[in-house]
């Protein structure tokens, strides 16, 4: 059954990548933060219980961090307008970082995996050594009490962008 499940998503995430790819032929070349095929969407599945994992990122020399833009439970709203994710934020169905860390008093983004932004079941955070291209994303996610699979995108953007599709399987 698990494995059903598995194939299901991977089929889902697959068509995704690929309809929702950026007006590019070259699907060969690896583009985005996760270096990712056909696209800037990197599908992520975790187990039911709770964990926690980190994943490597490929930036630019020149960029000092690599942000995390805006989070929520769909995919969709990352393409509305900012106004609309305010609203979405207003509803608890999108985090928008800068609303985080602005209220914990810093003026920029902080470039520390001790600083992390929760949603709904999992906390995120990046960090990006100074004059380095690569970075790190780091994910803990609560266990999943439920029998269905729950979802998180996570997007990126500075000099690149990135897109995560976190799926959690349902408990067994």
């Amino acid at each position: 059954m698990k494995m059903k499940y598995i194939l299901t998503i991977l089929g889902i995430l697959s068509l995704m990548g690929f309809s929702s790819c950026h007006d590019q032929e070259d699907y060969d070349e690896p583009i985005g933060y996760f270096k990712t095929l056909g696209g800037d969407m990197l599908p992520v599945i975790v187990s039911a219980e709770a964990g926690e994992i980190q994943i490597s990122m490929e930036g630019t020399n020149t960029e000092k961090i690599i942000p995390i833009v805006f989070i929520a439970d769909e995919e969709e709203k990352y393409h509305k307008t900012p106004y609309q994710w305010d609203v979405y934020e207003e509803e608890g169905t999108a985090l928008i970082p800068s609303t985080v860390y602005k209220e914990a008093g810093y003026a920029e983004y902080p470039n520390s995996l001790d600083f992390g932004y929760r949603f709904q079941w999992a906390t995120f955070s990046t960090y990006k050594p100074s004059g380095d291209h690569t970075g790190v994303l780091k994910i803990k996610y609560d266990e999943n009490p439920t029998d269905q699979c729950r979802w998180i995108w996570v997007f990126l953007k500075n000099e690149k962008s990135g897109t995560l599709a976190l799926m959690q399987e349902p408990k067994s």
